[in-house]
């Protein structure tokens, strides 16, 4: 029975380890790739990772490829993270128009006026 949960204590201390281990490691390729932005989209790409941590990791891992292969030049600057987040995110450019206090996509507002 000791045996036993001494053997449980272990194996919890070494998860928690192994988490620590892949926190630290996420730190770091952070910390790593700063120097390959401007301070506004490192900025907005820490912002990202708080608010949206699946598309943060996404754009690091797009940049640095990117700048790899030469289709992203160095330093990367604000509109590359967003635009890349808008791709990621499938987001398109959407036209709104302000009527009466309201604000409505361009498209409603044609669909309006021909009726």
């Amino acid at each position: 029975m000791i045996m036993r949960r001494k053997m449980l204590q272990y194996l919890k201390q070494q998860l928690l380890r192994q988490v620590k281990a892949l926190e630290k490691k996420e730190e770091d390729i952070y910390a790593k790739i700063k120097p390959l932005f401007t301070e506004k989209a490192y900025k907005y790409l820490m912002e990202l990772r708080n608010t949206k941590r699946s598309v943060a990791d996404k754009i690091v891992k797009y940049i640095v490829l990117g700048l790899y292969y030469g289709a992203i030049q160095y330093p990367v600057d604000e509109i590359v993270v967003e635009y890349l987040e808008r791709k990621i995110e499938g987001k398109t450019g959407q036209i709104y128009v302000e009527r009466r206090g309201e604000l409505k996509g361009l498209d409603d507002v044609l669909k309006s006026d021909e009726d």
